[in-house]
């Protein structure tokens, strides 16, 4: 084996993390932390739609073309969040791709609600790389 081909197998990463131009509609009322996620999502070769809460997230989905994942906050302001924003949308673009996130534990989320089983749940803190990990997986899922 030649020292470049051992050196190439070495560095691919076995679960890819980057975009192809996928449609991601990002929903956090927390601006710095939509921010922080719409960089590192646009940074790794998504394309971006950005909404502060869940109404204006429903606008988007309603107007725009069709999206490959909806990523959002499951507790936001306002009287639409995060679970309630994910039924309509599926409603409205059923190929959609739901992860909710949450600082809150999902044992909490599966008391509340029956959504938590039927979208995949991503819990807060998280890394870049978990971050982008998760989304490729929900998106190739």
């Amino acid at each position: 084996m030649s020292r470049e081909f051992l050196l190439q197998s070495n560095t691919h990463d076995p679960c890819p993390t980057e975009g192809h131009g996928e449609k991601i509609l990002v929903v956090e009322d927390n601006a710095a932390m939509r921010r922080v996620v719409v960089e590192q999502l646009a940074g790794a070769g998504y394309k971006i739609f950005e909404a502060a809460n869940a109404l204006a997230a429903l606008a988007i989905l309603r107007e725009c073309t069709t999206m490959d994942l909806l990523f959002t906050d499951i507790v936001m302001v306002g009287r639409v969040g995060g679970r309630d924003l994910a039924r309509t949308a599926v409603t409205l673009q059923p190929q959609l791709k739901v992860l909710l996130t949450s600082g809150f534990s999902e044992s909490r989320l599966d008391e509340d609600d029956a959504v938590a089983s039927n979208f995949r749940l991503f819990s807060k803190p998280y890394s870049k790389k978990a971050l982008l990990r998760a989304v490729r997986e929900v998106i190739d899922d």
